[in-house]
């Protein structure tokens, strides 16, 4: 029975709060942007989402799972948009992305 607390335990650590970083990466999504230096053109075709969506998510600051997983990835192959989320906290550290993290590890 110990054992299966522990288990539980574990498992609640590596959940992650969907509706806190969608909303937190909408909301700076404007930010990001910009850091990246494109337009809501340019980055709808490279995150391989609609315009629309960008619109949207920087209007209403809500946007999907799905969304917020292309753009964190997208972000992550930046140097300067990867620190800037992370220092906006918007992605989870057991989230694990090492575009800039693992050097020098």
């Amino acid at each position: 029975m110990n054992e299966s607390l522990n288990n539980k335990e574990l498992q609640s650590e590596r959940l992650i709060d969907k509706e806190k970083y969608t909303q937190l990466m909408a909301s700076n999504l404007k930010v990001l942007r910009a850091k990246a230096g494109m337009t809501q053109d340019d980055l709808s075709k490279a995150a391989g989402i609609s315009r629309q969506t960008i619109v949207q998510a920087e209007a209403t600051h809500k946007l999907s799972w799905g969304t917020y997983l292309s753009l964190v990835f997208l972000f992550s192959t930046d140097e300067g948009t990867f620190e800037l989320m992370r220092l906006l906290d918007i992605y989870p550290e057991n989230l694990k992305l090492s575009s800039f993290t693992d050097e020098g590890e």
